[in-house]
């Protein structure tokens, strides 16, 4: 940001009453420790004065020259080869049921209340990631804060992505409900804390300490984020009342019906995940075991 030019002669002012050499040449008019005062030393009609404006005038105008060249250089980057992450920025910053310039495909919101563009921004969730296709490809997630975007909101929404992507670039919008995620669980619990069913005794949580976990785990993952098994193990072993817990299996189901199963890492089909805690009642179920009658058990042995 360009300095004033008040701020730039005072720069000038001081580096002049701090040399000792022109303070020598001048007859030692003033002091050199810092104390001295230019308008004391010279009066505003003295060429010194009217030679350090002039410097600091033309200083001014260089500077607020180059703010305006970086203004030019930084817009017109904004509109060069974009990375992922501005495609995410340009996705969040969709606005439903507004015309974009046919200059830049941007919106002007000139005169529109602020509230009302923050309630045209419906996407709240998004991801981007390329494609390994013969083209090049950008796959957009996304999804409103509750739910997804359907109808007129996907077709608009797909209309303004491939509006805004650069030239040559094909764009494939998802929008999809949270993939469905079963898990084959034995969790060792202490019986002081936690019912044979997995609910802690005080009822602090509504839910058993296994889903309570897997709930919590899974809404810390950022959108598109993978789930680690290894990671949601040491998170459902956090939970109170937790001894012990093993994941055996576990089974995804997005798109309408399509399956995965998950081994080590699983990534959303849809950018988000929620879990079943009885999938089919058999396999992907959640065992409770009781950790004392396990450890006395095997003390026994």
């Amino acid at each position: 940001m360009a300095r004033t030019i008040a701020e730039i002669k005072k720069t000038i002012t001081d580096a002049w009453l701090s040399d000792e050499a022109l303070c020598d040449l001048y007859g030692n008019r003033w002091s050199t420790d810092g104390t001295a005062r230019w308008d004391a030393v010279f009066s505003k009609v003295s060429l010194e004065n009217l030679m350090a404006y002039v410097v600091a005038s033309a200083h001014h105008v260089f500077e607020v020259l180059m703010d305006a060249h970086m203004s030019d250089v930084q817009e017109t980057i904004s509109h060069r080869a974009h990375t992922l992450t501005w495609y995410r920025d340009k996705a969040l910053a969709f606005q439903f049921g507004f015309p974009l310039s046919e200059d830049y495909a941007e919106y002007d919101n000139t005169g529109i209340k602020d509230s009302e563009v923050e309630e045209s921004r419906i996407v709240k969730k998004c991801s981007c990631e390329t494609l390994n296709t013969v083209y090049p490809t950008i796959l957009v997630k996304a999804g409103k804060d509750a739910g997804v975007l359907e109808g007129e909101e996907l077709e608009a929404f797909t209309r303004y992505m491939e509006e805004v992507s650069d030239a040559g670039v094909k764009v494939t919008v998802r929008s999809e409900l949270p993939d469905r995620i079963a898990l084959r669980m034995k969790i060792w619990y202490d019986p002081l804390v936690v019912s044979s069913e997995g609910l802690l005794l005080d009822r602090a949580e509504p839910s058993t300490v296994g889903k309570t976990a897997v709930d919590r785990y899974l809404g810390d993952l950022k959108y598109n984020g993978a789930l680690y098994v290894g990671h949601l193990e040491q998170a459902i072993m956090q939970q109170r009342g937790v001894k012990m817990c093993r994941i055996e299996g576990g089974k995804a189901t997005f798109g309408g019906g399509s399956v995965a199963y998950v081994s080590d890492v699983y990534h959303p089909y849809s950018g988000a995940m929620a879990y079943d805690e009885a999938d089919d009642g058999e396999y992907y179920v959640t065992e409770y075991i009781n950790f004392e009658d396990t450890f006395k058990a095997e003390e026994n042995v």
